[in-house]
């Protein structure tokens, strides 16, 4: 056995792409690397995606980087391709020309020079078809993860669709992949709990809690005194996380305290429902957006945030670890999160104390703590700091982990 394994990763959302997904499994990749792991990832195509440009700290990444392109057949070639894909793997769902594709190219690779372990990244789920396919084809130990429930298995109040044959099928194919995967990852206990009914998951199946994981180099700096009371939230607000009683919170915090500039940032868009809610809370003035950040200016910008913003949606448990917190954690400011009065953001938050977390249905709760907030900033009073956190997902926590993994199903 090498020190390192030689490692193959289908990762459809990938660098250059911009988005959550995209940004984790980029950073597990890169953490890979300065590591000195021998690593290949197979992509899928970037078109339509938020960025097609690579920029820093990805760059070190484009030449493991493998882009497989949507097939071009059409008719009788692509009806051909699509049977004899089938055969090989009875799982009809969307991307399976995809993986069909990836799994021969690796086949190839795997004929010169044989991988150590596969380790495939929702989303999207359609990651773990080639794995599948090498799992049965060439004994290659496979770790899947799964970053968030499939789409159609979000919880109330995220939208639940209708039951439909194409989502027994798609059930039918996730229930197989976790079972033929060696290992499979969570990021969360809860959201474990959660998926193991769906993905037919028994007690003494083999699975890990994998964190998100922080950036290489990465460490946690304060946030630079300013006169205006900036709280910062990263990414797309759109239903059903709702800012409506935040909102209204923060607009008490302006009427209580007229001396101070007070500002909500939001880096990414906002739906035009929410729009409406700044609006009608007379915000406009206290609102500005921002787009078109790349990672590095994103990360700088959260620094000079007085507090950073997670927004949960109010399902019953928080199953969910939202990848933005480590990012969070790492630029350095106080963390408000509004989460379910029980889940993930709760149980950590006891354990590491990273910052404060509310109930995200309670107005008083998120009333208190962003005065309270405010209050300890005004003051100049040291926040909370998430050292804890940081170390826990840190790259040399996350990669020893899964080199653990490695070296059990190597054994």
């Amino acid at each position: 056995m090498t020190s390192k394994p030689r490692v193959l990763m289908f990762a459809p959302a990938f660098a250059p792409e911009f988005f959550s997904e995209a940004l984790v499994n980029s950073k597990l990749a890169l953490a890979m690397v300065d590591a000195g792991w021998d690593l290949t990832v197979f992509t899928a195509s970037t078109e339509g995606s938020y960025s097609q440009t690579w920029t820093e700290p990805w760059l070190g990444l484009r030449r493991i980087a493998n882009e497989i392109e949507p097939t071009r057949l059409s008719g009788f070639q692509r009806y051909a391709a699509s049977l004899n894909a089938f055969v090989r793997c009875p799982h009809p769902v969307p991307g399976l020309l995809w993986a069909y594709e990836a799994a021969n190219k690796v086949s190839k690779l795997h004929a010169q020079l044989p991988f150590d372990l596969i380790i495939t990244r929702s989303t999207s789920c359609v990651a773990h078809l080639p794995a599948m396919m090498l799992r049965q084809r060439l004994g290659i130990p496979w770790m899947a993860n799964w970053n968030d429930p499939p789409s159609h298995r979000f919880p109330a109040p995220y939208p639940q669709p209708q039951k439909s044959p194409s989502l027994l099928i798609k059930d039918r194919y996730l229930r197989a992949a976790a079972s033929l995967a060696d290992v499979n990852s969570f990021p969360s206990a809860y959201l474990r709990g959660y998926l193991s009914h769906y993905l037919g998951l028994k007690t003494g199946d083999r699975s890990i809690i994998l964190p998100h994981i922080g950036l290489v180099g990465k460490r946690n700096t304060p946030s630079s005194a300013a006169s205006i009371f900036r709280v910062t939230h990263a990414g797309n607000l759109s239903a059903p996380r709702d800012p409506n009683l935040f909102l209204q919170v923060f607009r008490r915090l302006i009427d209580r305290h007229p001396e101070t500039s007070i500002e909500l940032e939001i880096i990414g868009g906002l739906s035009p429902d929410y729009q409406r809610l700044i609006e009608k809370h007379q915000l406009n003035k206290h609102v500005h957006l921002i787009d078109g950040l790349s990672y590095i200016d994103c990360q700088d910008r959260l620094g000079k945030a007085s507090v950073l913003l997670v927004i949960e949606a109010a399902c019953t448990t928080g199953i969910f670890l939202p990848s933005k917190l480590i990012d969070y954690a790492e630029a350095g400011p106080a963390i408000l999160a509004l989460s379910p009065r029980e889940g993930t953001l709760q149980q950590l938050n006891i354990e590491m104390g990273f910052g404060k977390v509310v109930d995200c249905a309670s107005l008083t709760e998120i009333d208190q703590a962003l005065e309270s907030l405010f209050l300890a900033r005004h003051n100049d009073v040291q926040s909370q700091n998430a050292e804890r956190f940081i170390e826990y997902s840190s790259p040399e926590n996350v990669l020893g982990r899964i080199e653990s993994e490695w070296i059990k199903l190597a054994d």
